[in-house]
């Protein structure tokens, strides 16, 4: 079992992982690259968990913030690349809870969010 910092690379996809190991396992603080996407902050047991930075290259968005076994869960920020921002809760990957999404023209909403939704009083 390795452990310290290494590079794992696979031929298909395009996929590289570059930190830290721990009994062979990704562990630690890493970057992850696959397919144009790329995820980079900390690992366990292989899985993105803890704080990261997560960009989807098929629409350009990014978030930032907590992570849980490769899920986005938690507190953190989405961008998307029209300038528009949420900050707050998810769960699932989706704005689920508390938060603040900002639109570019200056509009934005203050209050709770169901899957994804603007929902309840805001």
């Amino acid at each position: 079992m390795y452990n310290g910092k290494g590079v794992e690379s696979w031929d298909e996809g395009n996929i590289k992982y570059e930190g830290d190991f721990k009994a062979g396992k990704k562990t630690g603080k890493g970057k992850f690259e696959f397919d144009g996407n790329f995820y980079e902050g900390d690992f366990l047991d292989g899985q993105f968990s803890g704080f990261g930075t997560y960009y989807f290259a098929d629409s350009g968005k990014q978030y930032t913030g907590q992570f849980s076994k490769n899920n986005i869960i938690g507190v953190g920020t989405m961008t998307w690349p029209d300038g528009s921002q949420y900050k707050g809760d998810f769960v699932n990957g989706k704005m689920e809870g508390k938060g603040v999404k900002n639109w570019p023209n200056g509009n934005y909403y203050d209050g709770q969010f169901k899957n994804n939704l603007q929902h309840g009083s805001g």
